[in-house]
């Protein structure tokens, strides 16, 4: 049987990587991060996936191995259609595991880099997928806690969120799993640290996204380090190019008072126009296909 036909863009395999995971037939390297290795696979049907392998280092970390296990099994109940599905994990040997399903496309973030904004209408599809990704986490009991550019594949079938809710590296090492906070302060939100890993925050940080996907440029401006700065309330965030098709929905993402913002079910009902707020993912799926649908015929 031959591989399926999209293959992915791979560096060679070092000769410290392994050639094989479990049933995976590791074939390249697709990137390496503060988790761990990804590594591009073929699964016994000959699809390719993507293997995320955690860092030596880390494998010997009981904090993050533990937290790993927890979110990595979180991560396996989110059932959405604009999540990378979890396919299978291992989180009892010398280095955890977990394989997701390939998804070509750029992230938001290369997309922002090479070409500039999305246009309205593929803007509104961003939004309308990744508000059902987050309601898909908010569903389990979780939250997301992450939702920058580098988290979103925009797929030919629509955007995918990453690693929903999977631990990052301990404090140190860029990242929040340890205590450390997620996010930069323009993508938390205002309110309290001890509450900005709740619903209301991944509301907050979708409302950064969207506006940073449209507009090329975060709603509160860029820090030093060029990430997202946290602009004082009384400001408010720059809405100046947001379509009106988005604005208000995002405008009310983005209010100082989390009590304020809707919910992540209730986005999805906004962007598709529906009077209704979708409780299941069947219903939340069903609006996103539309849309994309909607739009791809506009």
């Amino acid at each position: 049987m031959r591989p399926h036909p999209a293959t992915p863009p791979m560096t060679p395999l070092e000769p410290s990587d392994p050639r094989r995971i479990a049933t995976f037939d590791l074939r390249g390297r697709l990137g390496v991060g503060v988790l761990g290795v990804v590594y591009a696979a073929l699964a016994p049907d000959q699809k390719w996936i993507a293997v995320t392998l955690a860092h030596a280092e880390l494998g010997r970390d009981q904090g993050f191995r533990e937290r790993f296990t927890r979110e990595v099994r979180a991560m396996s109940r989110i059932r959405a259609r604009c999540v990378a599905p979890v396919l299978a994990y291992d989180t009892s040997g010398e280095r955890p595991w977990f394989a997701t399903a390939f998804l070509p496309g750029p992230t938001l973030d290369a997309r922002l880099r090479t070409q500039g904004p999305l246009p309205e209408a593929g803007a509104r599809l961003l939004a309308a997928g990744t508000a059902e990704a987050i309601a898909a986490v908010h569903a389990t009991g979780a939250a997301l806690r992450n939702l920058t550019p580098t988290d979103v594949i925009l797929t030919p079938d629509g955007p995918k969120v990453l690693d929903a809710g999977i631990t990052r590296a301990p404090d140190g090492a860029g990242a929040s799993g340890t205590g450390g906070m997620p996010g930069s302060p323009g993508e938390r939100g205002p309110e309290h640290p001890r509450d900005r890993n709740g619903p209301e925050a991944d509301v907050f940080a979708w409302g950064v996204l969207v506006v940073h996907a449209v507009t090329g440029r975060p709603p509160f401006g860029t820090g030093p380090a060029g990430e997202p700065a946290a602009g004082p309330p009384q400001d408010g965030p720059d809405l100046r190019d947001v379509p009106e098709s988005l604005r208000g929905v995002v405008a009310r993402a983005l209010a100082e008072d989390p009590a304020a913002r809707p919910t992540a079910e209730e986005l999805v009902g906004l962007l598709a126009g529906e009077g209704t707020v979708p409780r299941t993912a069947e219903e939340r799926a069903a609006l996103v296909d539309a849309l994309i649908a909607r739009d791809r015929t506009a």
